[in-house]
């Protein structure tokens, strides 16, 4: 007996990404049901609802930062779950982090090998994130002019990913990313803001992932950007950064916002208290810190608000976890070693960015796999043999 479509659907909607991808390959017609639009669109509403978003992360090893550059995922249950049982260590030690292999990494890899007497760290930028899918700049050799950006919009539960070529600019300041969704046109789109040189002049160019194109929109505005500034916040459909405005009669730090679907660009000030998004009280003040070696960094950003009461925080040198309730920090840590700060949170997603690029695991990596496997077959023979 066959369930009724509706039926299976509502089934299938309750598996995580793993087991959608795995139903997908057992015959045609589960691959033609989950891949509908309408089944992608639903499953993701449904991860978001779910309220467990995971972490990505950029971490090197501080020995050697070039050759051990990964990307580590961290989902919030299991960070959670796991501050509960440590809240006596001086350090959290994030057992739960799983190494992601990201697109270009063999190539980053192949060029610290080549050029590691000229090329001291290989760069990969997370510039947000939105739906599932994130979007990264990578430089393969940030020590060498001649060498290319990479742009990439990936998926890291599908491990699919499409890369995007840059447009040229020529005689800017500064340029500030961000990657969301324009819901007029149901499709995902990376925004460029340019500084230019002579004041109050932007350029927004505006790729768009369905057409594979860039669009341009010249604006005179009285903003300007911090230089540390470059990756846009998505927020309620819209991409927002730190800047400052430029009138002749004064100067105020707002947040410049950047509408994706109708790509007007204004500035929202500071205000005092919370309502509503978009009006000037919105602001609600959740905690206070007053441990000065949080208050004297220069970025200090909340992240998560665990089950144990700490808070997950980004600064500008790593990841800390703050208690509230007694006012002490700690760190975290992954294999041993300091987390980075470039980061950003996702769910999980099966949306296809129709590219048929996939990424690939690294050799390096294979090999180590490869022995890590033939080491425990011994070692499960000689247990035999006992």
């Amino acid at each position: 007996m066959i369930l009724p479509e509706e039926i299976q659907v509502n089934i299938f909607l309750r598996l995580p990404v793993n087991s959608i991808l795995a139903c997908r390959c057992v015959c045609k017609p589960l691959r033609v049901l989950l891949s509908k639009p309408e089944f992608i669109k639903s499953h993701l509403n449904r991860s978001i609802q779910k309220s467990n978003p995971r972490l990505m992360v950029d971490h090197f090893r501080h020995q050697e930062p070039s050759k051990n550059r990964t990307l580590h995922s961290i989902d919030y249950e299991s960070m959670s779950s796991l501050s509960l049982t440590s809240t006596q260590q001086s350090v959290f030690d994030c057992g739960g982090a799983v190494v992601m292999n990201f697109p270009f990494e063999a190539e980053a890899s192949l060029a610290w090998t080549k050029k590691r007497e000229k090329a001291e760290t290989i760069v990969v930028d997370i510039w947000g994130s939105c739906n599932g899918l994130i979007c990264l700049g990578i430089r393969l050799s940030p020590e060498m002019e001649e060498e290319e950006d990479i742009v990439c919009i990936w998926n890291p539960a599908t491990k699919e990913y499409k890369k995007i070529s840059l447009p040229i600019c020529d005689g800017y300041y500064s340029i500030r990313y961000g990657f969301g969704y324009d819901n007029s046109i149901d499709n995902y789109q990376l925004v460029s803001v340019t500084d230019y040189e002579y004041a109050g002049s932007f350029e927004i160019k505006v790729y768009t992932l369905g057409s594979d194109s860039w669009s341009t929109i010249r604006t005179p505005v009285p903003y300007s950007f911090p230089v540390d500034i470059t990756h846009g916040l998505l927020f309620k459909g819209a991409l927002h950064w730190l800047g400052t405005t430029t009138d002749q009669k004064s100067s105020a730090e707002v947040i410049v916002s950047f509408d994706v679907s109708s790509k007007r660009l204004l500035g929202l000030s500071f205000p005092e208290r919370s309502l509503d998004y978009g009006v000037r009280e919105f602001w609600t003040k959740q905690f206070t810190c007053t441990q000065l070696s949080l208050t004297r960094r220069l970025l200090c950003k909340p992240i998560w608000c665990l089950e144990s009461g700490e808070i997950l925080i980004q600064t500008d040198q790593d990841l800390v976890l703050y208690d509230q309730r007694n006012n002490t920090t700690r760190n975290v840590r992954i294999c041993d070693d300091t987390m980075g700060s470039n980061l950003v949170t996702y769910v999980e997603s099966i949306d296809s960015l129709k590219s048929g690029t996939y990424v690939e695991m690294p050799r390096s990596r294979r090999t180590k796999m490869k022995g890590a496997a033939r080491s425990r077959k011994t070692m499960t023979r000689r247990a035999t043999r006992h």
